[in-house]
């Protein structure tokens, strides 16, 4: 017989900025479902079509981003986060909840979510994904000299009342333990859900999942260059509106190995500087699902150099490229000579590969760390 909501232990997990089946929020309400019933609270601006799933209880609240009206919209994202505030303590009355999961955090009402547990004697569990302080309203932070500052304190808050830290980097998380260093911390980087386990024959090929035109200036000249030594270049999701470059849009994620599986190599590499030539620590220790994924579909990486949590893996394992895209011609001989000793690199992607993907070893250890 089954154990229902009643007779099983109980956790909220708030994804704020996520939608529904986000996948890294989404992988923790899978896994925990499978100890736990979970009260699942996220972000949707569209009518939202319930669904029954076992152990998980779904609460989509609406918020609809106003581009056009930024005063308005920070009404709407006020209203939002006061939303969240009152669902999660209407948990906590009805429900005997043990632990809260939140990620990320509210930016107007950031630490309501955490005094209603610590009210309640509550441990909170804060997956930080890939924030820092300095991403706090990052489109004022240049404009406004008090919004940096409002964005440590938030921060520092954040993990002070935090009795555990999940991140997806070592860099993140040691900035963390400079603040508090009691706190007990996790690192789960963005595992690929699932892998290609076949090694399909390769195309000369060059892919990128996602992208920005505008960070990426110096790669597109690369990419440029590339497609003139035969390289084919694709973009999956976004149009960059060039033409040397073939445009796939949205696949689904199964699809998306798959045309990943097919290519010599991937590229994550875009400017990590802001206006004022500042170098982004959200950049520099982000570790992005595209980068795990590739892995996963048996596909080298490219890295730009400045990206140090994830040229430690490619350095440390031997599974992709890392470049320097301010040189030109360095990267664009790297990125040929690496695919003239191709073999080495996928052998390399046999043999790690594991380290890579979601796995029942990492679902225990997440588990273990959330309940001890």
């Amino acid at each position: 017989m089954e154990m229902g909501e009643k007779e099983m232990n109980q956790i909220i997990v708030v994804g704020y900025m996520h939608k529904f089946k986000d996948k890294r929020v989404w992988k923790t309400v899978e896994i925990l479902s499978k100890e736990f019933f979970v009260h699942y609270v996220f972000w949707e601006d569209k009518p939202f079509k319930y669904e029954e799933i076992k152990n998980v209880k779904l609460y989509p609240l609406k918020y609809n981003y106003d581009k056009n009206n930024q005063i308005k919209d920070i009404f709407n994202r006020i209203e939002y986060e006061k939303n969240i505030c009152k669902t999660v303590k209407r948990i906590f009355t009805k429900n005997n909840i043990k632990y809260l999961y939140i990620h990320h955090f509210g930016y107007f009402k950031p630490f309501c979510l955490y005094k209603i547990a610590k009210a309640k004697n509550i441990k909170v569990i804060t997956d930080f994904h890939e924030y820092v302080a300095e991403e706090y309203m990052f489109s004022l932070r240049n404009k406004l000299p008090i919004i940096p500052l409002i964005g440590k304190f938030i921060d520092k808050k954040i993990i002070e009342y935090s009795d555990k830290g999940i991140f997806v980097s070592n860099g993140i998380a040691e900035h963390a333990k400079n603040i508090k260093s009691n706190l007990k911390i996790q690192i789960i980087p963005n595992y690929a859900t699932n892998s290609v386990n076949t090694f399909s024959q390769k195309q000369k090929k060059i892919v990128f999942v996602g992208g920005n035109a505008k960070r990426m200036k110096k790669e597109l000249e690369i990419l440029k260059e590339l497609n003139n030594q035969g390289f084919e270049i694709e973009s999956i999701g976004v149009n960059l509106n060039e033409k040397f470059i073939n445009y796939i849009p949205f696949l689904q994620y199964e699809d998306m190995l798959k045309k990943l599986s097919e290519s010599a190599f991937s590229i994550v590499s875009y400017s990590p500087y802001d206006q004022k030539g500042n170098l982004l620590k959200n950049y520099v220790y982000s570790m992005p699902n595209k980068f795990f994924d590739s892995i996963a579909a048996n596909t080298p990486v490219i890295i730009r150099e400045e990206f140090l949590e994830m040229k430690n893996f490619v350095d440390k394992f031997g599974v992709g490229i890392v470049i320097n895209p301010d040189n030109l011609r360095e990267s664009t001989e790297k990125i040929i000579s690496a695919y003239e000793k191709y073999d080495q690199l996928i052998e390399n992607i046999k043999k790690h590969k594991s380290g890579f993907v979601w796995n029942m070893e990492k679902e225990k250890t997440f588990i273990d760390f959330v309940v001890s």
